[in-house]
C-alpha cells in the first residue's frame, strides 16, 4: 500500500513549506558551525555584555517562559472568540498553544536525554560536556526548550498575520537571542530550539490552515 505524501499533508502545505524552508536551512547552517567550540567563543565573547543589556535580555526571556506564554495562548484564543470579528485572533490563539505545547514537549524530551552542560564558567564553559539522562537543569541545555516554545508562537502568528510576518521573525530571533545573552544557553542550543518550533508549526498548520493561508 502506498501512501502519497501529498494526500497526507497536501499539495499547498508541501509547497508553502518548500518555498519557505530556506529559514531552516541557514538555521541548519548556524548551527552546525557554532556547536562547539563556536559556542564557547561566542560565550566568552557576551561575558562582558553591558549590564543593561543583559537586563533587557532577562526580562524578554522571562515574559516569555512557558509558563506564561501558554495560559496567554488559550486566554486569547478565549477571549477573541467571544466575538465574531475576532475569530483568526481566536484561531490563532489555539492553533499557538498547539504548537507551543508540542515544542515544548519535544524539547524537553531532547534536552534530558542528550544532557548537554548549560554555559557554565565553573566548567570553564565547556560546550562538549554531556552527560545524557541526568535529569538535572545543570544538564539541560542542548535544545533550548524556552525558545522552541516563543519559536512556535510567534512563527504561528506570521501564518496567521501575514502582513505581521517580518517584525514578528524578528521578534521570534530576538527571543531566542536573550536566551544565549543572560547565559542560559549556547547559540546552538537555541538554533535548534527555534528550527523545533518551525517544524512544530509546518507539522500542524495544514490541520488547520486554508489552502488559501497556506500559500501566504
Amino acid at each position: 500500500m502506498h501512501v502519497r505524501l501529498t494526500s497526507l499533508f497536501g499539495a499547498a502545505a508541501l509547497k508553502a513549506g518548500a518555498a519557505g524552508s530556506w529559514p531552516i536551512f541557514v538555521a541548519v547552517v548556524i548551527g552546525a558551525s557554532s556547536f562547539g567550540q563556536g559556542d564557547r567563543s561566542i560565550a566568552l565573547a557576551l561575558a562582558n555584555l553591558p549590564p543593561a543589556l543583559v537586563d533587557l535580555a532577562e526580562v524578554l526571556s522571562g515574559v516569555v517562559q512557558p509558563v506564561f506564554l501558554l495560559p496567554a495562548c488559550l486566554l486569547l484564543s478565549v477571549a477573541a472568540s467571544m466575538r465574531p470579528c475576532d475569530i483568526k485572533l481566536s484561531r490563532f490563539g489555539l492553533f499557538g498553544f498547539n504548537c507551543a505545547s508540542v515544542s515544548l514537549v519535544t524539547a524537553l524530551l531532547l534536552k534530558h536525554a542528550i544532557g548537554r552542560a548549560r554555559p557554565d564558567p565553573d566548567l570553564n564553559l565547556d560546550a562538549s560536556l554531556f552527560h545524557p539522562f541526568t535529569l538535572h537543569d545543570a544538564y539541560a541545555s542542548f535544545p533550548s526548550a524556552q525558545s522552541a516554545c516563543a519559536a512556535a508562537v510567534f512563527i504561528s502568528a506570521a501564518r496567521f498575520f501575514p502582513h505581521l510576518r517580518y517584525p514578528l521573525h524578528c521578534a521570534a530571533l530576538a527571543l531566542c537571542c536573550a536566551r544565549v545573552l543572560t547565559g542560559e544557553h549556547w547559540v546552538s542550543d537555541v538554533v535548534v530550539g527555534w528550527m523545533i518550533g518551525w517544524l512544530a508549526v509546518f507539522a500542524l498548520s495544514p490541520l488547520v490552515l486554508s489552502k488559501d493561508e497556506l500559500r501566504q
